[in-house]
């Protein structure tokens, strides 16, 4: 496997009907209709994919700090990953819609907390329907894998470092214009 952030679909399709050693997760969320992503998942998914939901899985529980979908605990990703059976040197395959977003949340997460062998599917779910790979209605079975969480400290800025004038960091916020507006918020 090289050292790209994606997967193509030719690839990821070869390594599951090799059996190689990776772990695929589907992560199609859709933050109007949060239950559409578990009803994609149940309707079809790529075979032996674990659904990972980013309100539930994916994100810690809002507090303090605010925000909507605050990075998780280490023991809870490790708690996740450990259950859809990655190990520390499982290939991490994460898929969505097509759109990016929610797999490359994952497939950031995965690297803050140690897990570099991580990939997104290029063109989602959307890519693998279009050259004819077939869904599988069946859930993964739980895993047993042994993963460990080991934050990566240097990938996150905490909010008085933010603020230091001396420290001048770029922000730059990625979100679509009307969300960054404000005029559209689910």
């Amino acid at each position: 496997m090289s050292n790209t952030p994606v997967i193509t679909v030719a690839e990821l399709a070869t390594m599951i009907a090799n059996g190689d050693k990776i772990v695929v997760a589907d992560c199609r969320f859709d933050p109007f209709a949060p239950e559409a992503g578990p009803a994609a998942y149940v309707q079809g998914h790529i075979r032996g994919a674990h659904y990972l939901h980013l309100d539930n899985d994916l994100a810690g529980p809002s507090g303090e700090t605010g925000g909507g979908h605050p990075v998780p605990s280490p023991e809870d990703f490790t708690a996740l990953m450990r259950g859809i059976g990655v190990d520390d040197d499982s290939l991490l395959v994460a898929y969505d819609g097509g759109g990016l977003a929610t797999a490359s949340r994952l497939w950031w997460l995965a690297r803050y907390f140690g897990h570099a062998n991580v990939v997104v599917l290029n063109g989602g779910m959307s890519a693998w329907q279009a050259a004819g790979h077939p869904l599988d209605p069946e859930p993964a079975a739980a895993g047993k894998g042994n993963f460990t969480a080991r934050p990566d400290q240097t990938m996150r800025i905490d909010y008085e470092d933010l603020c230091d004038p001396d420290k001048r960091p770029l922000l730059i916020d990625a979100r679509d214009p009307s969300r960054y507006a404000g005029t559209s918020e689910p």
